[in-house]
Formats: structure tokens, C-alpha cells, sequence
């Protein structure tokens, strides 16, 4: 018994890095989507106007 609540407590901590490591992957991916949406503004905002 003692032997499987170590491995069950490994294995939480496992899960917890996987989540952060997703939390992370998606943190990124968001920051690419945004710092392309602001470049995409700058853009549209520095068009000459005719």
C-alpha cells in the first residue's frame, strides 16, 4: 500500500507538469496570435490614406 501512494503521488506530479507545460504551450500560442494581431494594426494604421 505504501509503494502504490508513492507511485500515485509521482504520478501527480506528473500530471501537474504536463498541465503547466500545456498551460504554457498555449500561453505562447496565444502571445504569437496577439503580437501578430498588433502588428497587423500597426500595419492597417501606417496604410497612406488616399
Amino acid at each position: 500500500m505504501h509503494a502504490n501512494n508513492n507511485n500515485n503521488g509521482f504520478n501527480g506530479n506528473n500530471n501537474i507538469n504536463n498541465n503547466a507545460r500545456l498551460v504554457g504551450i498555449v500561453k505562447l500560442l496565444l502571445g504569437e496570435f496577439n503580437s501578430a494581431q498588433q502588428k497587423t494594426k500597426t500595419f492597417i494604421y501606417e496604410l497612406p490614406i488616399r
